[in-house]
């Protein structure tokens, strides 16, 4: 086995060589106020032969305290794989020290996949975020590039993670219909004859028959004190136009998002 180190300023690494492996290993060391990360470049002689190398990583919003994944690791990132999320599963468990997921099995999902795009979403304590992962193939099926968000501060003991629900599936789906119906006798689009038996519809839907389940979504909203923090929030979904995020603990819908699927 032969070792070498390669050694690059913050941000950005272009042209790293991982010869003859598919794990690629790295840590963050702090070194007058900046940070280096060192690369561990190893050989093996019963390893698949292939030319494996970072091009360039792109580290995550600084943290003094949590190191989050990188934003972006662009490169020919592993050896050619049969494209399925087992195998993307593995090679995050086998890169940990680049990407800094401590437990990909249980906090990564797929969310879709397009043969050679796969969009995975984080997880939380069994609970699906907002947070999305992408992996892409390249046409000789080897990983070329990872990027998007993995935010490590959330497994942290005072996380919104970790809120304790104060309101409850049933007055979560209250509060949709209310706002639903709201919606609908509102509307000018929606003739006045159709209203009563539209109403009437959304008020029958019982909870065993309602699409609800807990997810952790990113402020999007305008209350500046709320801007870019995670809420722990129950989705409901296929109860109008839009999918509602209600917060557990306050019951305000914090947002609405049109059911429209963009590839």
């Amino acid at each position: 086995m032969k070792s070498k180190f390669i050694t690059s300023m913050i941000c950005v690494v272009t042209a790293v060589s991982l010869v003859s492996i598919p794990k690629v290993q790295a840590k963050a060391i702090d070194c007058n106020n900046s940070e280096q990360i060192q690369y561990s470049i190893t050989s093996s002689e019963n390893v698949q032969q292939s030319k494996i190398h970072i091009e360039e990583i792109e580290e995550s919003s600084a943290n003094a305290e949590i190191k989050n994944a990188p934003r972006s690791v662009r490169g020919i990132l592993s050896a050619p794989m049969s494209r399925n999320f087992d195998n993307i599963i593995e090679f995050f468990e086998d890169n940990k020290d680049i990407f800094r997921i401590s437990d990909p099995k249980n906090q990564l999902e797929l969310l879709r996949d397009s043969n050679d795009v796969f969009r995975l979403s984080q997880v939380v304590n069994g609970i699906t975020t907002d947070n999305t992962y992408i992996v892409v193939f390249n046409d000789n099926n080897q990983i070329k590039s990872v990027h998007g968000y993995f935010d490590n501060s959330l497994y942290q003991a005072d996380s919104e993670a970790n809120v304790e629900p104060t309101i409850t599936e049933r007055q979560a789906l209250q509060i949709a219909k209310a706002d639903v119906i709201s919606s609908i006798l509102r509307s000018d689009k929606v003739p006045k004859e159709e209203k009563g038996y539209m109403i009437s519809r959304i008020n029958d839907i019982a909870l065993s028959h309602a699409n609800i389940t807990l997810y952790i979504c990113k402020y999007t909203g305008y209350d500046e004190e709320l801007q870019g923090k995670y809420l722990k929030t129950y989705k409901v979904e296929n109860l109008g136009l839009a999918d509602l995020y209600i917060s557990v603990t306050s019951g305000e819908i914090v947002r609405r998002a049109p059911k429209i699927i963009f590839n």
